[in-house]
């Protein structure tokens, strides 16, 4: 993805409390943080933890810069999220996820303009293998509105969840597993775009995809296939399928018991 030269710049969460009651030297610094996470991060959204890296790429001081995090990541109340190596703003997080959503719904006009313009329909891109009733879709719409956008949030917010829930019940078995430490250190944001297109273009519920999640992930077979959302959403038409299957034969198993125990107690 080609990244665009600027985020949005907000007065208003600049002049946020958790900015305000930083110093001068630790408010430059900031500012300087999320250039540095904008311009030279894959993810658009994080920052290395490793202190020399920081130093150097500060040009501060070890010093310094603990005075600075002090700053920063006021204790219980810090202004990035930190994982293991990389400090994450959830701000420009959100603003990453908009900016995929952005590019999304302009493919999609571009393709329907060229069925306008030719009148045909060109291959879809569409990789899964499950296509969905359409119940639980998200819609997106265009608005400059507070309540849409915050109802937009909301929806990334369960997206990253999602992708979260996924990689945490990976780590349970395997702590050391790359691509959930890659999606990790990456702000889960490539974990969430995947999410995203199973509910927006396959149709999918989230009720049903955290079903899926954790039904494959206590499977014996599927939780040694299923390490990424990418491979979630190949395998999710099979998935359901399998799911359903062996939620019929417990019925099934469970009907049959309660039977046999019906019949013993009559002849008893």
């Amino acid at each position: 993805m080609n990244k665009p030269p600027a985020f949005q710049f907000y007065p208003k969460d600049w002049f946020d409390y958790k900015v305000m009651r930083m110093s001068y030297e630790a408010q430059g610094v900031y500012i300087r943080i999320l250039s540095h996470m904008w311009k030279d991060s894959e993810d658009m959204c994080s920052f290395p933890k490793n202190v020399k890296s920081v130093c150097k790429i500060l040009g501060i001081s070890t010093r310094k810069w603990t005075k600075i995090y002090n700053e920063l990541q006021k204790h219980h109340d810090p202004i990035f999220i930190e994982n293991e190596h990389r400090f994450i703003s959830k701000r420009l997080q959100g603003e990453a996820i908009k900016l995929m959503q952005y590019r999304e719904l302009a493919s999609r006009g571009g393709k329907k303009s060229a069925v306008k313009r030719w009148g045909k329909k060109g291959k879809g891109t569409y990789k899964g293998g499950y296509k969905g009733t359409g119940k639980g879709r998200v819609t997106l719409q265009s608005s400059s509105s507070s309540s849409t956008s915050s109802s937009n949030n909301n929806i990334l917010k369960e997206y990253i969840i999602l992708s979260k829930l996924l990689g945490e019940l990976i780590l349970k078995r395997s702590p050391n597993d790359f691509h959930v430490k890659k999606a990790q250190k990456n702000g889960w944001i490539k974990w969430a775009e995947n999410i995203r297109l199973m509910v927006e273009e396959d149709g999918c519920s989230l009720e049903e995809i955290e079903k899926v999640i954790k039904w494959c992930q206590e499977d014996s077979f599927w939780k040694t296939n299923v390490r990424s959302t990418a491979k979630l959403r190949l395998q999710f038409g099979q998935l359901v399928d399998k799911m359903k299957n062996k939620y019929q034969q417990e019925d099934k198993m469970e009907e049959a018991k309660r039977l046999c125990e019906e019949e013993k107690n009559e002849q008893g």
